[in-house]
């Protein structure tokens, strides 16, 4: 007899172009990945090459209150540098936290819709 246990999963990428670095995020944005997210944002954040960080969401089906403190500390990570942060592709689940928190106007958004994961 096997046991599986389906736990959420949450993939990760960093597009690089120019001095904006691009975060592309997929799945489910919680407890279980949430440090993962931030040890990654803050790592980029502290690249001497980045002026500019998007985390592009646009892909993210869940995210619970975990997931909005790695945004946070992302954030913070990167005020520290003096590095922009802005959210693209705002889902629904994604929208509905940040308005849930009060958090819309902390974070940035990009209109731009012609680059996607």
């Amino acid at each position: 007899m096997t046991n599986t246990i389906d736990q959420p999963v949450l993939a990760m990428e960093i597009v690089t172009e120019g001095s904006q670095a691009t975060i592309c995020l997929a799945g489910e944005v919680d407890v279980a990945v949430a440090a993962d997210l931030a040890a990654l944002g803050a790592l980029t954040a502290s690249s001497e090459a980045v002026e500019a960080i998007v985390l592009d969401m646009s892909s993210v089906s869940f995210i619970d209150c975990a997931g909005i403190g790695a945004l946070i500390a992302i954030r913070l990570a990167a005020r520290e540098r003096f590095v922009d942060v802005r959210l693209r592709g705002i889902t629904p689940a994604v929208d509905k936290v940040l308005g849930l928190t009060g958090l819309k106007p902390v974070f940035a958004t990009t209109a731009d819709t012609t680059e996607r994961c």
